[in-house]
């Protein structure tokens, strides 16, 4: 079982269209709560998003990387208000994670042209990277400038 960044990474540049993008710019998180009722398995990207969209004042959506049995795909959630990462599909564990956050409406964007709910996940995407296109470059920005802002909410919340 892969149990570091650096072994989920190895993984995604071998398995991973996208991997270098969590190589370069991957948030790791190490523990991960649960919600009071969960999504259906195999649904995460649906289950994130949903739940990001129907509560956008507490919850952002957060893609990449998790060791689950073996590196996969996942997506998860970033509580605002509890400051804390949950699954609304697995439920808490004990797993690495390594992913960035990304805004909703950038996902009903690629939602709306692919019929596909994951960033990392999705053919139009990795055409979008390959030709270097704008859309995909402001994506990629406005979901780092999301992260330093989360990473910058934990560590005032780590201070007080």
């Amino acid at each position: 079982m892969t149990k570091n960044k650096d072994e989920i990474l190895n993984f995604m540049f071998k398995h991973m269209p996208l991997g270098h993008i969590l190589s370069e710019h991957g948030h790791m998180i190490n523990e991960i709560h649960g919600l009071e009722e969960n999504g259906p398995m195999g649904f995460c990207y649906h289950n994130a998003l949903t739940k990001a969209t129907e509560e956008p004042e507490r919850y952002v959506y957060f893609e990449g990387m998790v060791n689950y049995i073996v590196p996969m795909c996942h997506a998860w959630l970033y509580d605002k208000i509890e400051q804390k990462f949950v699954d609304p599909t697995w439920g808490a564990g004990q797993h690495v994670y390594v992913g960035i956050p990304f805004h909703n409406e950038d996902l009903h964007f690629l939602l709306e042209k692919t019929d596909m709910y994951s960033f990392f996940d999705n053919h139009l995407v990795m055409r979008m990277q390959r030709n270097e296109d704008p859309i995909f470059k402001s994506i990629l920005q406005r979901s780092l400038t999301l992260q330093k802002s989360i990473e910058h909410q934990q560590t005032m919340s780590l201070t007080s």
